[in-house]
């Protein structure tokens, strides 16, 4: 990609090693050989490296170039071949907007006077899964299908706090669990607001003054006096829910009961991690031989959407069942649950005529040698 760069690295090396055979053959002896070599090496590499940025300057425009029309043409045939589930997936995403626009359009203003926190934190959750799955269907289309399943991971953790949200409504000990879950960004913003002013200066950024550090400690003291001292960890807002003093999101998986799906979370957490166990889901068997993944891959795209769509619908049922019921918005969600499973069924459909296809590909190949 880049045939200069490497010719320029040649080129210092073989300086370097000629160098130092003159100083040999000139009887000098090899301490002192190797150290001109040395010197060789340090100034061609200088200059070597001047014109390989030039180089570079020059070839990345055309790299450029060369790569976003390969990227059209890999789009293309991935379309192609995907086309039927990647186009419902979208249509999914999009009925599931228009429908938190209506529940929040026929709902917004009267919670707003109640301060109701539950319709709230379901409507900011049901409002960021449809971000996060437009974002998985752009993955998907790309070739990204293991980044897409860290992504459809996040739509499984913002459906576990939804369903907990949602079943608080008739839980009169944990009403109060939507406002903890509202609240607690200003447990983190604390947190956060002190790791940034350790490098804010080294960053070249403004720190925080110590007024406004000083309101955020103070807030979250606060909260800490409200809800307790629990209330400090990660998932401190469902400490009190859980009756745990440090509740895991393995507990908030099993309260939802949505811990059928902690064989997914797990996988998926591994691309979001740089644990080894990442570097082996990095390779792929490819008509016999392993892969790394380096780009993208027409390969895999069913479990992330299936996951993604699953993990959406959970996040819209679980605003749905704490909004106000009328006609419409049921049939919004029974279309939607009706394709989303017609969907998944289609992408699995889709691997598994790739995975027939490489299969008969590596039969004719074993049957020509």
């Amino acid at each position: 990609m880049f045939p200069k760069i490497a010719q320029l690295g040649r080129t210092v090396l073989d300086q370097m090693q000629a160098a130092q055979v003159d100083a040999l053959n000139r009887g000098l002896a090899e301490a002192e050989a190797e150290a001109i070599g040395l010197q060789t090496f340090e100034r061609a590499l200088n200059e070597a490296s001047v014109e390989a940025i030039r180089s570079f300057e020059k070839d990345s425009i055309a790299y450029a170039e060369q790569t976003r029309h390969e990227t059209r043409s890999f789009e293309n045939r991935l379309y192609d071949r995907w086309r039927v589930p990647l186009d419902r997936y979208l249509a999914l995403v999009g009925l599931g907007v228009d429908f938190l626009q209506r529940i929040d359009n026929a709902n917004g203003q009267d919670a707003a006077e109640r301060q109701d926190h539950i319709f709230y934190a379901l409507v900011g959750i049901c409002a960021r899964a449809c971000r996060v799955s437009h974002a998985v269907h752009h993955l998907l289309c790309g070739g990204f299908p293991l980044d897409a399943l860290s992504r459809a991971r996040t739509i499984h953790e913002l459906a576990v706090a939804a369903l907990l949200i949602s079943d608080s409504a008739n839980d009169a000990d944990n009403r109060d669990l939507a406002e903890r879950f509202r609240l607690h960004g200003h447990i983190s913003a604390y947190g956060d607001a002190l790791v940034y002013q350790e490098n804010a200066t080294f960053l070249g950024y403004e720190p925080f003054s110590e007024e406004e550090v000083e309101r955020m400690r103070e807030k979250r003291e606060e909260l800490l006096t409200r809800f307790g001292r629990s209330y400090k960890h990660d998932y401190g807002w469902a400490s009190k829910l859980l009756a745990k003093d440090r509740p895991t999101f393995r507990d908030l998986e099993e309260r939802a009961e949505l811990s059928r799906l902690r064989g997914y979370y797990r996988w998926s957490s591994q691309e979001v991690h740089s644990g080894p166990r990442s570097l082996h889901f990095n390779s792929i068997d490819f008509r016999g031989r392993e892969v790394r993944l380096v780009n993208r891959t027409n390969h895999h795209l069913a479990d992330p959407a299936q996951i993604a769509l699953i993990a959406l619908m959970q996040c819209l049922s679980a605003l749905l069942t704490y909004s106000a019921i009328d006609p419409q918005e049921l049939l919004y969600m029974t279309t939607m649950s009706h394709y989303v499973d017609e969907t998944c069924n289609s992408f699995a459909v889709v691997q598994q005529q790739i995975d027939l296809e490489e299969e008969e590909l590596l039969r004719s190949r074993e049957g020509r040698n």
